[in-house]
């Protein structure tokens, strides 16, 4: 085999195997185009929110660990993601509409452990969750939800209560640590 034959596939491989371990950068926005929820997933998988281009969540942790088996599974590297806007409604009895816009960009990542993460960036909000399509059973040892929050925000929290006993609702104002 010519010997600059062999050296340019062996340098292809290295060239592909170095893109694929890079850390790679995500980014959904909202519909409005306010929000935009960023994934990082370098060493670890992370996701920051910002709105109007001011940061309001930090990079906070997202990971899982699972086991299957005597096999212990954890988030794996990201491979496939898809990223697109999602325009859709649905009917609902119990609210003071009949029906609800559910409007949001979505980002789907796929790991080579099959789990994916689905982060959506609403006008209002994000949100993430993950969802296993491992056909056999599952148990989730841990789960990491990190919420680091850019300045000491003031929140209010309801705190429903169930008033069939006289209790009342109430909504209590909460202040958040920074995570600075």
């Amino acid at each position: 085999m010519n010997h600059n034959l062999l050296r340019n596939m062996v340098l292809t491989v290295m060239s592909l195997t170095t893109l694929t371990m890079q850390a790679a950068h995500y980014e959904v926005s909202s519909p409005n185009g306010k929000l935009t929820v960023t994934v990082n997933t370098d060493e670890a998988v992370t996701w920051s929110v910002s709105y109007n281009g001011t940061v309001v969540l930090l990079p906070s942790a997202i990971d899982i660990r699972m086991q299957q088996g005597g096999k212990t599974l954890g988030m794996g590297k990201i491979g496939k993601v898809a990223k697109r806007q999602i325009t859709n409604s649905f009917a609902t009895p119990f609210y003071k509409k009949e029906k609800v816009d559910d409007n949001y960009g979505q980002l789907l990542m796929y790991s080579n452990q099959k789990v994916q993460i689905e982060v959506r960036a609403y006008d209002d909000g994000a949100a993430y969750r993950l969802i296993s399509s491992n056909a056999k059973p599952l148990v989730v040892n841990s789960e990491t939800v990190e919420y680091r929050f850019a300045d000491d925000y003031q929140a209010f929290v309801p705190y429903v209560n169930d008033n069939r006993g006289g209790e009342c609702h109430r909504c209590f104002p909460t202040r958040w640590p920074s995570a600075r």
